[in-house]
Parts: C-alpha cells; structure tokens; sequence
C-alpha cells in the first residue's frame, strides 16, 4: 500500500522560502543514522516533510539534490517546527496569489487553498528508479490518506467481524470511530500496515527492555469501548496513555462531552498530546500522574476506562466515578487477568461483563509485581500473584525427583480456548500459582510429553514442597488430552487433583456460565460476602469470584496430604 521512492536528483520544484528557514532554524545536512527514513507529513508542495528515523523525529527540507535536516530530537519539538515552517511556506504561496492544497495540520486550523498543479516529478508521484545519490534519502512516504483509509476500513472489518464472534458485536457508533480515527498518526514509528494490524504497537521499554507502554491491539480496545457503552456528553478519564484510545473515547462523546487521558510516565504523555494535536484531537485532556490516585480535576467521571494492567481497584476511582458510572479495568487476580465492566451496586462494585484480557502491569504506587520463586537457575520459577509460600525452601531440589504424570481422559482441540479452566483452578487451590519458564533455547525445562506441552497454571500442595502444573498431550488429530504433570514428595497426589478439577470444570463449566466478580471494600465483614465465592484479599479490596448454581465448597479440591 505504502509507495517507496528514490527522489531524482534532477527533481526541482518551484521554491517559496519563508523567513523562518533563514533565523529560527538551524539547518545541517541530512545524514542517516540507519532504519528506514518515513515520512509522515509534507507541506503544501512538497518543501517541507517532517520525518522519523530510527525513534527519532525531525524536519526535511529539499535544497536542489539533497536534503536538509533541523529540530532532530524529540517528538513534539519536531512538530512544532514543522508546523511553523509549513504554515509560513503556505503564506507566502498565498501572498503571491497562488493557490494549494495547505497540509492537514493547517486544514484543521481553518486553513483554506485550493489543489495546486504538481510538478511532473514530484515526490507525490511515481517516479523512476535512480541510483541514490549522496544526500538523498530513500523514502518511505506514510502520508498516502487513500492508502491509510483502505487499511483503517480493513482493520475495522476484521475487529468487528472478531468483536461478533467473541459475543461483543460492536455498536454502530464504536464502528464509526473506527474507521474515523487514523490510528497509524498515533503511531508515526511504524508503517501503515503496521499500525493498523490486529496486533499491539510498542510504544515504551524500560531501560531493562520491559515493556512498559504499549498501543493495544485494536480488538482489544474495541472489547473495551462495548464494555463501556459510553454515550454523547459523558465525562471520561483514561489511565494509561497513548492518544488513539482516547480519539476513539472522544469520538463517542462527541463536542459535548470531555476525555482526559493520564499516564505516569511525562514522556508517553508528552507523545501521546502531539500525537492527540497530529490526528486533530486537540480538545482531548492530558495529565501526568499516578493513577493511584486518579484525578481529581476532571471528577466526577461517567466512565474510567483503565488500559493497564491493575493489580487493585484503588478507592480514588470509586471516589471519582459518577453515581451511576462505570469502570472498566483490566483486573489482574491470582495472575490472572479479566477485562471488567464495573457498576456501583450499594456499598461494593459489581461486574456486569467480562472478557479474557492482557496488558502491560501498572507502574506507580498501585504496582504490584508479586513473588517469583526460582526453582533451577532463571529457567524456572513459580510466581504468585496473590498470596506466597510460607517456606519458599521446602521446594529446593525439588526438580531433581523424578516427575509424576496424570491424565484426565478430558480432550480438547488443539486451538481450542478455555479461558474459564484457570480461574476454577484458582478457586480450587490455595496455592495456585504460575508456573515461568524460559524456553528461549528450546528446552521446556518440565516434563513435556512428545508432542504436547505445559501451561503456565500450577499449584502448590498444602505442605508446600511439591507442586503441579497443567499440561496435554496428543489425543488424536488436532486433538490433545489434559493432564498434569507434578514433582516432589507429593507431587502425584497433587497432579491427580488437578486432574480431578479438570474432569469437574469440563462436566459443569466447560460449556457452561462464567463465573461472577465482584469488588468490596477492604474491611467488608467475612459474613456479607457472596456464600461459597472465592476471595481474593488485595490492598485496598477484596475480590470475589461465585461460580453459578454449584456451591463451591464441595467441588473444590481436598487439602493434599
């Protein structure tokens, strides 16, 4: 879709110089540093691009054959000097009496022209392959408005088609937004085709290479608006920044209606709002801060509609959320992570959806990044979310004993999902935990049956030195058994339960209702708390899980001896 071009050396437009090239801007001659060179934006008749190479953002200008760069660096220090220099460069076609087309900044400025004749050779249009001659760049042009449009209406087809399927069919309006909003302007370092995959776009890494903000996947954000159900006028906060969820947000409160987005990092901040001002979104709040606290200068919210990953639903949100509000959050509970529509029922917050979710951990004073016990070097460990061991020591050595396998008689296809089966195990184990394991030499670092392989849900046994995890093994054509596989002293006992609660899940729930949530405050008496449910104790909440028409106390596993 995108249209690679080798400018010709001989190219020459008709030039208009406004005074800021001559004294604002200190201008050096374009080198490359490596990574294809995109453009994103250019001037009216194709003077002035602004570019990014390599994360970082600059402004081109052509001098005869070859190009000049200026304001390299920072995101938004780019766009600024972009914008001033097209501006000017507009103002003196038209003080000549010439019309053009200004470029989309301007247009969104109220600035007015008309299509202007483009010289035969323009960068706009096809041309011959040359040799590249020193100081041309080879060019990535990503501001193609036909090409963009075609991969939006793609990309929004496949979500909805998606979104349907999933039994979250999107709502007319959510659709609009969709194919409204140029998703690929809040992500300027990717291509097109890139921005408007069904896939994240990483945004952040921390200086350990951990993923620390991202763009979510656009059926991911599209689960999230449903759930929302958000209407024109409505006050909405956004924690965890990025700018395009926010478009989306502001698209479906229309003119009358208010978005803040906040995030605690200032530079994904300071991206996002150049992003929001790029696409045209200039009305869209932005703050810095931790979302710990949520805002207060915007409260009360009709919606808070949270894009990281939460560990705890802190009392600020509650506190500045609309009588009838909503929350929605991905709510992480024993490492497991659900999407959750949150409404005030009384004195707790009841879900009234949910929906398999991921996103990156929030950071801040709500983090919580649990326990990680290692079990051989970095290669394997166990990491509880909720809860810990009571003697992390007792499972030393305990991969050197020779593991005991399980198997259910349980089948499922190979891509069959089932997302509910984790959550029954945490309900049935209280030392259910995750198992980690780097496979990044190819080693499983468990016991794997020839064809199958583990997955990360575990337990630990009530003596705390043996544990199991969940595994498969081939069954048949595209078909796998579920099983466990344990270690330790007691470690069959403890892969035969969970083999037992395999059969249970698949008998009542493999086809059967979800599970409810619910969130209370802190000090909520044992007593009014759903009878039966499982209860997760966080820090400023505790969470509640009551599986549908079973009493959960009879089903759950026996203690291991």
């Amino acid at each position: 879709m995108r249209r690679v071009v080798q400018t010709m050396a001989r190219a020459r437009q008709p030039q208009v110089e406004p005074e800021q090239d001559k004294s604002a801007f200190k201008w050096e001659p374009y080198r490359t540093v490596g990574g294809p060179l995109r453009v994103s934006h250019t001037s009216c008749c194709g003077r002035y691009e602004w570019a990014s190479e390599g994360g970082q953002f600059f402004v081109l200008r052509r001098t005869g054959d070859s190009y000049e760069e200026t304001g390299r660096g920072l995101y938004r220090q780019a766009l600024d000097i972009y914008i001033a220099l097209a501006e000017a460069h507009h103002d003196q076609h038209l003080r000549r009496g010439e019309t053009t087309e200004p470029d989309t900044f301007l247009k969104r400025k109220g600035r007015r022209g008309k299509p202007a004749q483009q010289p035969t050779n323009s960068h706009h249009q096809p041309v011959a392959h040359h040799a590249q001659e020193e100081g041309t760049p080879s060019v990535t042009t990503d501001n193609d408005v036909q090409d963009a449009a075609a991969l939006r209406d793609a990309m929004t087809t496949a979500v909805a088609t998606m979104c349907a399927e999933w039994g979250f069919p999107l709502p007319v309006q959510v659709e609009a937004a969709f194919r409204t909003v140029p998703r690929h302007l809040f992500a300027p370092e990717v291509s097109p085709e890139k921005a408007y995959a069904l896939d994240i776009v990483e945004v952040k890494r921390s200086e350990h290479g951990v993923l620390t903000s991202t763009m979510s996947a656009p059926e991911t954000q599209a689960v999230q608006l449903v759930q929302a159900d958000i209407s024109p006028g409505m006050r909405v906060l956004e924690i965890g920044s990025g700018g395009y969820f926010a478009a989306l947000i502001s698209e479906l409160v229309g003119p009358t209606g208010q978005v803040t987005s906040m995030d605690i990092d200032a530079n994904v901040i300071s991206r996002a709002r150049a992003c929001l001002d790029a696409a045209g979104y200039e009305r869209v709040r932005v703050a810095t801060g931790d979302a710990e606290y949520g805002l207060k200068a915007d409260a009360p919210y009709d919606r808070i509609m949270v894009t990281v990953g939460a560990w705890d639903i802190p009392p600020a949100w509650r506190e500045q959320l609309a009588p009838r509000g909503r929350i929605v959050v991905p709510l992480r509970m024993k490492g497991i992570s659900r999407s959750l529509a949150l409404e005030p029922a009384n004195d707790h917050l009841v879900a009234v959806s949910q929906v398999l979710s991921g996103f990156v951990w929030m950071q801040g004073a709500g983090a919580n990044d649990g326990h990680l016990w290692l079990l051989r070097g970095k290669k394997v460990g166990l990491r509880f979310d909720d809860g810990n061991l009571e003697r992390p020591s007792a499972l030393d050595g305990v991969l050197d004993s020779e593991p005991a396998a399980a198997w259910s008689g349980v089948t499922v296809g190979r891509s069959e999902p089932f997302p509910d089966l984790a959550l029954w195990m945490a309900a049935a184990f209280s030392g259910f935990c995750h198992l980690v394991v780097d496979t990044s030499d190819g080693d499983p670092g468990v016991a794997v049956e020839p064809g199958g392989r583990q997955f990360p849900f575990a337990a630990v046994d009530d003596d705390g030195d043996s544990f199991a995890y969940l595994s498969v093994r081939p069954a048949g054509e595209g078909v796998v058994e579920m099983g466990a596989h344990g270690y330790g002293p007691h470690g069959s006992q403890i892969a035969e339960a969970i083999v037992e609660q395999v059969r249970v899940w698949d008998r009542d729930y493999r086809n059967g209702p979800s599970p409810d949530f619910a969130v209370w405050p802190i000090g909520t008496p044992e007593k009014a708390l759903p009878e039966g449910a499982m209860v997760i104790d966080k820090r400023h909440t505790k969470i509640t899980i009551s599986w549908p028409d079973v009493t959960a106390r009879s089903q759950v596993a026996p203690p291991i001896q």
